[in-house]
């Protein structure tokens, strides 16, 4: 991003800021301090009383992990980027059991992927323990990706279809599944983790309520 767009109003930028700044969990002193500007300029910019200059702006999107492009909303215009059926199941449906059935018919019908990448407001606190939950049961996920497949074409059965067939072949993934070491460790590996931020997120609330 080589300029400012100077068509951009401060105070759309600044409502921007602030609402990405909100999302990632940080205070407006945490992204001065990494941006290298002061507290009292962070206010006057998200109240759009302040314009920045374009290596201020880069300066906060990288405070804020984000692309300069998300403060500026270049990036919101753009064509939906491609994801996999599975990326966009994950996005509705994650790895709660109980929300399987906000899934619709077809993953065609899930809601499409943003075109860029903003906060997660559930990473808000202890960003490390919930990126190794994730990151295991990304690969937990990985792993069960043929049966998920075969849910999913059992779930669209059509007219054509041959509905025996689909949920033998169902059936014989599942098996194959259950039989593999890299499922089973991938599994213990999810649980060992999900165990361990447990007993984290235990011992962080313990020691807040202490301290009120």
């Amino acid at each position: 991003m080589e300029d400012f767009p100077t068509e951009m109003r401060p105070e759309d930028v600044g409502a921007r800021l602030r609402a990405v700044r909100e999302l990632s969990g940080l205070s407006s002193r945490d992204v001065a301090r990494a941006a290298g500007l002061t507290k009292r300029e962070i206010a006057l910019v998200e109240r759009g009383r302040r314009r920045l200059s374009t290596d201020e702006l880069r300066a906060l999107a990288g405070a804020l992990n984000v692309d300069a492009e998300v403060l500026t909303a270049e990036g919101l215009g753009a064509a939906d980027r491609e994801t996999t059926d599975a990326e966009r199941i994950d996005a509705v449906i994650g790895h709660d059991p109980d929300r399987w059935d906000a899934m619709p018919a077809s993953p065609a019908e899930l809601p499409k992927a943003l075109p860029v990448d903003l906060p997660d407001p559930e990473r808000r606190q202890d960003f490390s323990t919930r990126k190794r939950v994730e990151d295991s049961w990304t690969d937990l996920r990985a792993e069960m990706e043929g049966v998920i497949h075969q849910c999913v074409r059992v779930s669209t059965i059509g007219s054509g279809d041959d509905a025996l067939a689909l949920l033998d072949s169902l059936e014989s993934e599942i098996h194959q599944l259950k039989i593999k070491r890299t499922f089973q460790r991938a599994v213990a590996r999810h649980e060992r983790t999900v165990a361990e931020a447990r007993s984290q997120g235990s011992t962080l609330n313990r020691s807040r309520a202490r301290s009120r």
